[in-house]
C-alpha cells in the first residue's frame, strides 16, 4: 500500500473511533450540520416544549422516551422555519409537545433517524432533564420603549441589526424573544421568524440578520413593523408588541 494511502485510512479510522456520540459514520458529512437540542438540556419543565434544530433532509420521527427504557412517549410535532442565534442561515425547526407532562426530576432521551434510504440510523440528538414543577404562566413583557435599524452594508455578513429598547421579560424560568417582521400593513407570518435570547444586565436587545440571504430581514429602505414577545420553554407567549420602524 503507498504510504499516502495508508495514512489516510489510519487517519479515517482515527475518526470514526474517536467520533462524538452524534455523529452518523459515512454519513454525517453530507448534512450541512447536525440535528440538536435548542431547548435547556436541564432544568426543562415536565410540561415543557422540545425544540430541535433540523437540517434539510432529515424527517420528524423521533423518539422520545426515558434514558434506560423501551417506552416511548407520544408526542406531536410542528415544524417551521425560524433564525438562530449562532448560525449564518435560518433553520428548520421541529417543536414536540409531549401529549401529557412529563414524570418530575427524570433524563429524557431524543433520537431521529438519518435520511439514508439503504442503511438509515437511530441516532441521539440530545438528553435532558425535567425539573420539579410545571410552567403554567406565561412570561410579562412590558411594551419596548424603542427600536433603531442599523444598517452598514446590504450585501455582507451580519452588517444588519436591530437595537431594541426593553425591559427584561419576567418569568420563573427560561424564556426567549421570539420576532415577527411585515413591511408596512402586510399580515405578519403565522410563526416567528427570529429566537433571539435574552441579554443579561441590560435593556437593549439586538437582532441580527443570520446571513445575507435573509429576505424576511428589514434592511430595504422602507415602512416596516415589527412584533416582538417573550416565550417560555412551556411555550406560553405573553403579550405581543408591535412597532413601528423605518429603514432608511
Amino acid at each position: 500500500m503507498p504510504k499516502r494511502t495508508h495514512l489516510l485510512g489510519v487517519a479515517c479510522l482515527l475518526s470514526l473511533l474517536t467520533a462524538p456520540r452524534l455523529a452518523a459514520p459515512c454519513s454525517c458529512l453530507s448534512y450541512p450540520y447536525w440535528p440538536r437540542l435548542v431547548s435547556t438540556a436541564e432544568d426543562l419543565p415536565p410540561n415543557g416544549v422540545i425544540m430541535v434544530s433540523l437540517p434539510d433532509g432529515f424527517g420528524t420521527d423521533f423518539v422520545l422516551r426515558p434514558v434506560g427504557s423501551d417506552r416511548e412517549i407520544p408526542h406531536s410535532v410542528v415544524v417551521q422555519q425560524m433564525s438562530l442565534e449562532g448560525h449564518s442561515t435560518p433553520r428548520r425547526v421541529a417543536l414536540l409537545t409531549p401529549n401529557r407532562a412529563l414524570p418530575h426530576e427524570e433524563r429524557f432521551e431524543l433520537t431521529l433517524e438519518t435520511p439514508e434510504r439503504e442503511h438509515p440510523k437511530r441516532v441521539v440528538v440530545g438528553t435532558f432533564v425535567t425539573n420539579d414543577h410545571e410552567d403554567t404562566r406565561a412570561p410579562r413583557l412590558d411594551a419596548p420603549l424603542r427600536i433603531a435599524p442599523h444598517v452598514r452594508s446590504r450585501r455582507c455578513f451580519h452588517e444588519a441589526w436591530l437595537e431594541v429598547s426593553m425591559r427584561p421579560a419576567r418569568d420563573d424560568g427560561p424564556y426567549y424573544y421570539a420576532v415577527w417582521f411585515a413591511r408596512d400593513q402586510a399580515p405578519f407570518p403565522t410563526t416567528p421568524q427570529f429566537r433571539v435570547e435574552p441579554r443579561s444586565g441590560t435593556t437593549t436587545q439586538r437582532v441580527e440578520r443570520p446571513s445575507c440571504y435573509t429576505d424576511e430581514f428589514p434592511d430595504d429602505p422602507g415602512l416596516y413593523r415589527v412584533k416582538i414577545a417573550a416565550i417560555d420553554e412551556a411555550g406560553h407567549q405573553s403579550q405581543a408588541y408591535v412597532l413601528p420602524l423605518r429603514v432608511p
